[in-house]
């Protein structure tokens, strides 16, 4: 993994305030090394920061490298399991298959292939 310059800035629209949640990170990991976040339980940027990898959250600035592929490309997702920070609390409005077709497409599966796993499960 790899980051230069990754920033999120994320901005109020009535305020006008801005809070920089993550600022100017840059770091490069040596592949078969983990990585681990410590820091403040509560508005640190590390849920943020992870977000960004994934391609969750989109950064204001800079760029990250994930297995030497840009974060944005989902082949450099594919190898990487997420669990967010609750993952009990799911929308209301979404059905367990729901999720599971919404999480299939943010690691990049393509359609058919979770249309044709959804047909299966009954």
């Amino acid at each position: 993994m790899k980051t230069e310059g990754l920033t999120k800035i994320f901005s109020s629209r009535w305020s006008k305030r801005e809070l920089r949640a993550v600022d100017d990170v840059s770091i490069r990991v040596p592949r078969g090394h983990d990585v681990r976040a410590a820091g403040a339980e509560w508005r640190g940027g590390k849920t943020t920061f992870v977000k960004m990898l994934l391609s969750c959250a989109h950064p204001t600035a800079g760029r990250a490298k994930v297995f030497g592929k840009d974060s944005q490309d989902p082949e450099a997702r594919r190898p990487i399991g997420y669990l967010p920070e609750k993952p009990q609390v799911f929308p209301t409005y979404m059905t367990g298959w729901g999720m599971l077709d919404f999480y299939g497409a943010l690691s990049g599966m393509d359609s058919a292939k979770r249309k044709e796993a959804d047909s299966r499960s009954c």
